[in-house]
């Protein structure tokens, strides 16, 4: 989603019915302005087993608010794929959060976010985000 300038060609016919004229041709330029929005992409990574080693996953996304967390319904919440690669489409310009979860085994989770800002038109990059292990209740810090 870029700004777009489009030459557009447009045919001027005359008006007459007289047979004599010709039709006249005019060059326009055209700009077409962005959306109110932008995109956001970026890769979730995880190391279960504490080795140092953060692997890409599959995990919940969600933006501006946790999507494990009792009552949740984010706007926003989309699935890492198994490259851990995520996208959102056309998010309002501003600041959000990019919240990632993954459920461990027991009461164990993995968490991980990252603030951003998405312009106008643009696609924003989250970057990699590393999923921290916690243990017990409670969905994050």
């Amino acid at each position: 989603m870029r700004f777009k300038k489009t030459l557009v060609s447009l045919l001027i016919f005359a008006s007459s019915f007289r047979c004599d004229k010709a039709p006249t041709e005019m060059d326009v330029n055209l700009t077409i302005p962005p959306s109110e929005t932008g995109d956001i992409s970026g890769v979730v990574k995880w190391d279960p087993d504490g080795d140092g080693i953060y692997t890409p996953l599959n995990a919940d996304v969600a933006l501006d608010q946790n999507p494990a967390a009792p009552g949740s319904n984010p706007e926003f919440w989309t699935n890492s794929n198994g490259s851990g690669m995520f996208e959102f489409y056309n998010v309002p310009v501003g600041s959000h959060e990019v919240i990632c979860f993954k459920f461990g085994s027991g009461n164990d989770y993995y968490v991980g976010g990252k603030d951003i800002r998405v312009n106008r038109g643009q696609e924003t990059s989250a970057g990699t985000i590393y999923l921290e292990e916690y243990n017990g209740s409670g969905y994050g810090p």
